[in-house]
């Protein structure tokens, strides 16, 4: 499918809700997500609809400048894959009231799923099966906490990681080391700093968004042309430019825990 046949996001959402799946409603203000179901959408336009029940809150809390955030989670996955979750970030919508305590969403989708960050830089998601792996190292190696990327840019990126690592993370928290492995064995190595943390999909995960910090202009580069190769590889599993081919970077060629394990001394390596 081609990008000029209709709204690109809207297509995604549809392979997305077309399978048995949880929407959610968040705010990284709030602790508490809200459940929603999709009552309409228009590929063309990209109009999403969503009524959410609101279980006595006021819905206003969950809208900033005018703008939603949701998570989409597919309740089925094939045997030996990870669930699939999609954050879907500071989409225009207007809230109309149904009753005392349902809530009609109006939510206008980008066409495309690549966000443009505030700096100019572009936010690449981990749409249709898309992998990559990030190794946490918090106060000074004591503690590796392992997570799935979900989305990544020149800034940082998003980890999915349980609830239980995530109580080892706060708020402003500096990160030692973030190290980010990508199927085919490439890797990415930086300092980090916790910007956000909130809860992801369902209950028992939680999602970290990730700063780059101190990054060298070799890193810098690095990371540039890392998002280019994930750009490539979310335009073929989408279909949102004919013809273009996948990313060797998203092309497995190790297995077991040497796909998602780097030993401490390829990272004193790089780090020097």
């Amino acid at each position: 499918m081609s990008h000029s046949n209709g709204n690109h996001t809207a297509t995604v959402i549809q392979r997305l809700v077309s399978h048995e799946h949880d929407i959610t409603l968040f705010s990284k203000r709030f602790a508490h997500s809200l459940k929603a179901e999709v009552t309409g959408l228009d590929t063309k336009t990209g109009l999403l609809l969503l009524e959410v029940g609101s279980a006595g809150q006021d819905l206003k809390h969950y809208l900033r400048n005018g703008h939603f955030s949701f998570d989409i989670e597919a309740r089925i996955t094939p045997e030996g894959h990870e669930k699939e979750v999609h954050s879907f970030d500071r989409i225009p919508a207007e809230v109309h009231k149904k009753d005392a305590n349902t809530y009609l969403i109006r939510c206008q989708l980008p066409e495309s799923v690549f966000v443009t960050e505030s700096r100019g830089a572009l936010r690449i998601p981990f749409i249709l099966g898309m992998n990559a792996r990030v190794s946490i190292s918090a106060y000074d190696a004591e503690l590796t906490i392992e997570a799935r990327v979900r989305n990544f840019s020149a800034g940082g990126c998003l980890a999915d990681m349980s609830i239980e690592d995530s109580l080892s993370l706060y708020v402003g928290q500096t990160v030692p080391d973030l190290a980010i492995t990508f199927p085919n064995g490439e890797y990415l190595f930086s300092k980090g700093r916790v910007r956000h943390i909130r809860p992801f999909g369902s209950l028992g995960r939680a999602a970290v968004g990730l700063q780059f910090i101190d990054v060298s202009s070799t890193m810098s580069k690095e990371i540039f042309q890392h998002i280019s190769e994930c750009e490539r590889e979310a335009a073929s599993r989408s279909g949102l430019k004919e013809n273009v081919t996948p990313s060797e970077l998203f092309i497995a060629k190790r297995t077991g825990a040497a796909a998602t394990s780097i030993s401490k001394s390829e990272k004193s390596k790089m780090s020097r």
